[in-house]
């Protein structure tokens, strides 16, 4: 049993790491292990159209696995088809729900 010289916790000889603080056997911190929500394809599924779109953009700004230039770039793609949706949505869907609200309201006239 050794004894660690971070936080003064016992490690034991087949531990790399001191179980309590993460140091090395060395008494430097580990280097911390990444965060699961700034994983690239955990990012990138959050601004995805199936993911939370532009509701995840601020996931990918605090992420520092992407770059300043990678984070504009992918900005600027969410927020294309977000406003193309939005677009479509409005030209499209909402006319044909209005044409079959119309409809429905002569068939069944209250």
């Amino acid at each position: 049993m050794n004894q660690c010289l971070g936080c003064g916790a016992s490690i034991s000889d087949q531990d790399v790491a001191c179980p309590r603080c993460q140091a090395s056997r060395g008494g430097r911190p580990a280097t911390p292990k990444a965060k699961w929500y700034h994983r690239q394809w955990i990012v990138l599924l959050a601004i995805s159209p199936v993911g939370l779109g532009p509701f995840g953009l601020p996931l990918l700004w605090k992420s520092p696995n992407f770059s300043a230039r990678t984070k504009l770039i992918w900005t600027l793609i969410t927020l294309g088809w977000s406003i193309g949706f939005v677009w479509y949505c409005s030209a499209h869907i909402l006319p044909a729900i209005r044409e079959e609200l119309n409809q429905l309201n002569a068939t069944y006239q209250f």
